[in-house]
């Protein structure tokens, strides 16, 4: 901090260099962080007063039973007077929509935040599912399943 300025009673503090080589000051982090927080404990919240079990959570996404997101939503809506699932800022969406009919998750993998594997079983099929692990593809080759495999090979 170089000098401080008063005016009109609020001090204001000028910096010739930043506490950190971050491209954004770390206030605009805070924000944001605290945003996506309170966002996020509107829908956990909810959630646990509905009594539905959140499986995995962390900043900005949940597991849940994909035969609860209905009520979800629709006690969000009234809750809230907002549109829970969609693409816009502040709304969720389902990561693995493409799993329709009778999917029985049995088993997940976390390897990173942000990274994991889930195991399906759709009509005695098993589904593997890869969540962003483009940056994590070396974990993969010590990885081993139960399903009729012995590893992973990439």
């Amino acid at each position: 901090i170089s000098r401080i300025k008063v005016i009109l009673d609020k001090k204001c503090f000028e910096c010739n260099k930043f506490f950190d080589d971050f491209f954004v000051p770390n206030l605009i982090g805070v924000q944001t962080l605290t945003m996506s927080k309170r966002i996020m404990n509107e829908v956990v919240c909810l959630a646990e007063d509905l009594n539905i079990p959140i499986y995995y959570q962390d900043t900005d996404s949940m597991h849940i039973l994909k035969s609860r997101i209905t009520e979800l939503e629709n006690e969000y809506i009234k809750k809230y007077n907002k549109v829970l699932r969609g693409f816009d800022m502040g709304q969720f969406h389902p990561d693995f929509d493409e799993l329709s009919g009778d999917v029985i998750s049995i088993e997940s993998y976390f390897l990173n935040k942000k990274n994991y594997l889930r195991n399906y079983m759709i009509k005695n099929h098993l589904i593997i599912i890869f969540y962003n692990l483009d940056h994590h593809l070396n974990l993969l080759k010590i990885l081993k399943l139960n399903q009729d495999l012995n590893s992973v090979e990439i």
